[in-house]
């Protein structure tokens, strides 16, 4: 029997066709397990440049229909929806349907699980679909929904209709279609399988899968051949012939078929771009989408304070008042990164700002040599004290160099550092200081602030705010995570000697002409907004030819307010803070808290107990008689405080439970038959109000003794303490 296709001319495949030569011979023709006879061709892609799947055909004008069953998919629970074909996403020559509708079912209970909500969520592990699901029944369908098939082509109206006046011996009743993937190494993986006799309940999935679903993360288990592009390799077809109950058959017999592939339409099927094509079957990669939203970094220097020296002149060389400090950030105006950054990037700039003196009176910048030749020598005096020689500085003790910046907003304002403790190679003094500094840190070229632990986390940071005024942090540092630089400095820049600008300002020999802002912004995650990097810089000269300016040794302690072993005197954080859980650690206070680490001062103690135990008195009289004699904590007394906090009338009560008790109790206390007996009495009533009080209180089954007691006694001791107060 021959198979004729009789495709249009502008299809994109080609059909190997099974050729039987003598359909009488029924050694010849595959069965079924039910004994239904049928052959197989496939429809095989001229290339892969394009989707050529099960699910775009059409065959003598009809189209096919599928059935999904999730009570025989492999992979329960939660798969209550076919599997999506390698090709479904919206990426580019990626299909999200296909180009043919189809009618289909959603079915089985799928008793495993469901998509319905997280896995084995009581009270939501119900069928997927049918009578016991939430929508009580199947889902039918009329769609381009995705599928690897099987993909049913019913011929019976014409088989049970205009075939059976024909002549021909032979037609086709049934045709299904199922998309066939290769993997990289030539093996062939089906799309779906099953038994041809029920399609209804076929596997609708490549298997095994191409991920491994049972580690975490999925692992692959095979790769499909890259050349493919995701496509089926081929479309494979089971045809069932039907024959004609009367006319005979022949040894050559042929069935045409008109196989017609449906061209998808391509466009933009993203629905997150600007042209956006809801008529687009895959995307032919002509999105075009609007322009991140992108925001900006801005640094601005909010100091407004030069310190206690700077705004000190003796010769005011200004055109007005002198300024509060001899620095100028950015030429005045804030610094605007040239980079901009969508939200959730990480940013990692290294950024350098100038900084200059102020302008004098001429436009020249404000840079003040000393008052004698070549300076104060040694500029530092070597005695005890390090008191500086102002006398000889004048107002070069103004000038702008990197020791005279403070950048009070980083993580640590106190941390100051010259280069070279982070780089030996930085190790260049700066050139306005000549003799040793007694406090071993000589003037460097370059000062770095704040400081990061060296392993590979970074603390240090700017301390700013979002633009609804709340704090936030920019990290900083160097990309060696062993380095403990903060990647916050500034440095100098001087002209050589032989500039015509030294000549024009001599005080140039020696001090720096500008500084750079240096900040290395490290790993900070950009929000959602306009990002303003306030540095709050000071101009703090009294390192620099103040005469007033002693060393202070740094007293070591703790520095942390909220640490128990806070010192207010301690300057420098020698990390001896200690911290722990507050409260009443006493067990006999009645506030003792079993979760408290330190004792905070706070213990309270019932009537007759003090920190070390029971100490005699009133108070909850009998519960305090049997810790006396049996060295137990008070648990019963806290138990009946806690109930009579919220009593009304409680202080009348308690006037009447000490009349009518405490003779008892002190009866019970003394040696004899009579007072223990008295004395277990007193203790059994004690237990079962307890028991009572405390089951009431956690609204708990009530204690019956104690429930009786308290029916009896409570409204004795109510009378007696009332009639006590009149």
């Amino acid at each position: 029997m021959h198979i004729n296709n009789t495709s249009n001319t502008n299809n994109i495949y080609s059909v190997e066709v099974i050729h039987d030569e003598n359909v009488l011979n029924t050694l010849r023709v595959q069965t079924t397990g039910a004994g239904t006879d049928f052959y197989n061709f496939k429809i095989i892609p001229n290339d892969y440049s394009q989707l050529m799947c099960a699910g775009n055909f059409k065959i003598d004008g009809l189209s096919s229909s599928w059935v999904y069953n999730a009570t025989v998919h492999p992979l329960h629970p939660g798969k209550c929806y076919p599997q999506n074909p390698p090709w479904y996403g919206t990426g580019v020559d990626q299909h999200v349907r296909h180009s043919t509708t189809h009618s289909y079912v959603l079915k089985g209970d799928g008793t495993m699980g469901n998509t319905f909500g997280p896995p084995n969520t009581p009270g939501l592990n119900v069928p997927c679909w049918g009578p016991n699901s939430q929508s009580g029944q199947n889902f039918t369908g009329n769609g381009t929904y995705r599928f690897n098939g099987p993909f049913v082509f019913d011929n019976s109206a014409y088989c049970d209709g205009a075939f059976l006046t024909s002549t021909e011996p032979v037609t086709w009743r049934k045709i299904v279609l199922v998309d066939m993937y290769e993997e990289d190494n030539g093996n062939i993986r089906s799309g779906a399988s099953g038994n041809l006799d029920n399609t209804d309940d076929w596997i609708q999935m490549i298997w095994p899968p191409q991920m491994n679903q049972f580690t975490n993360p999925p692992t692959p288990v095979y790769t499909l051949n890259p050349n493919h592009n995701s496509y089926p390799a081929h479309v494979k077809a089971w045809i069932i012939p039907e024959y004609h109950p009367t006319n005979p058959k022949e040894e050559n017999m042929s069935i045409n078929l008109d196989i017609d592939y449906v061209l998808p339409v391509g466009g933009c099927n993203d629905q997150s771009a600007d042209n956006y094509d809801s008529t687009a079957d895959f995307n032919d990669g002509s999105c075009t989408y609007p322009p991140p939203v992108t925001y900006t970094i801005t640094l601005t220097d909010i100091g407004t304070t030069g310190g206690p020296y700077t705004n000190e002149y003796l010769n005011n060389t200004f055109s007005g008042p002198a300024p509060a400090k001899n620095v100028v950030f950015n030429a005045g105006n804030p610094f605007v990164l040239a980079n901009t950054y969508q939200a959730g990037d990480l940013v990692n700039e290294i950024i350098q700002v100038e900084l200059t003196p102020q302008l004098d009176q001429n436009g020249d910048i404000a840079v003040f040599d000393f008052p004698i030749a070549g300076g104060p020598n040694p500029n530092i005096t070597q005695t005890l004290g390090y008191t500086n020689q102002g006398s000889q500085w004048g107002d070069a003790k103004n000038n702008l160099t990197a020791a005279s910046i403070r950048i009070n907003n980083v993580g640590d304002p106190s941390i100051r550092r010259i280069g070279s403790l982070h780089d030996p190679s930085n190790d260049v003094d700066s050139l306005w200081h000549n003799s040793p500094d007694p406090t071993g840190y000589q003037p460097e070229l370059l000062y770095t602030f704040d400081d990061n632990p060296g392993n590979g986390t970074y603390t240090a940071k700017i301390i700013t705010t979002d633009a609804s005024g709340n704090p936030l942090d920019i990290p900083t540092g160097v990309n060696d995570p062993a380095s403990t630089a903060s990647g916050i400095g500034v440095l100098e820049f001087n002209y050589s000697s032989s500039d015509p600008e030294v000549t024009a300002q001599p005080a140039l020999e020696y001090f720096p002409y500008k500084l750079w802002f240096l900040l290395n912004i490290k790993d900070f995650v950009m929000p959602a907004e306009n990002v303003n990097i306030e540095i709050d810089i000071e101009h703090n000269t009294e390192n620099q030819g103040d005469p007033n300016w002693t060393y202070t040794p740094p007293v070591d302690g703790c520095t942390d307010p909220s640490a128990l072993n806070y010192d207010p005197l301690a300057t420098n954080d020698d990390g001896s803070c200690t911290y722990g859980v507050p409260g009443c650690t006493n067990q006999f206070a009645q506030n003792y808290d079993p979760n408290a680490t330190v004792d905070d001062g706070s213990c309270t103690y019932a009537p007759g107990w003090g920190p070390n135990g029971f100490t005699g008195g009133g108070g909850k009289i009998v519960c305090s008689m049997m810790n006396e004699f049996y060295g137990t904590p008070p648990t019963m007394n806290k138990v009946w405080l806690k109930h009579s906090a919220n009593m009304e009338n409680k202080d009348i009560y308690a006037s009447g439970y000490h009349a009518i008790f405490l003779p008892l109790v002190n009866f019970a206390k003394k040696e004899g038959s009579i007072n223990y007996i008295v004395r277990k009495v007193l203790e059994e009533i004690a237990i079962s109000r307890t028991k009572d009080l405390q089951a009431e209180m956690e609204n708990t089954k009530r204690h019956l003794r104690g429930r009786i007691y308290r029916f009896i006694l409570e409204p004795i001791c109510y009378l007696v303490g009332l009639i006590k107060s009149k």
